[in-house]
């Protein structure tokens, strides 16, 4: 749920950014896009592109996690 409200700021960033809706319009407004903050991977992980970055996610977003007894749980 989380990579959902993250891609979908990222998407209403991006056309609020774009001078117009076509396909380049809105790579430019999504390489205007820097650093918002993301509500998946640690605290401190930011969203944004730039020219040369296709990668959104910036920082520790990698967390690793396991089911026991029915709940996740972050492995340290």
């Amino acid at each position: 749920m989380a990579r959902g409200h993250d891609i979908g700021r990222l998407i209403a960033e991006a056309l609020a950014r774009s001078s117009d809706f076509t396909r380049e319009g809105v790579r430019l407004g999504l390489e205007q896009v820097k650093w918002l903050p993301a509500a998946e991977g640690h605290e401190g992980t930011l969203l944004g592109f730039g020219v040369h970055d296709r990668g959104a996610l910036h920082g520790r977003y990698l967390v690793v996690r396991q089911w026991l007894s029915g709940e996740t749980r972050e492995v340290a």
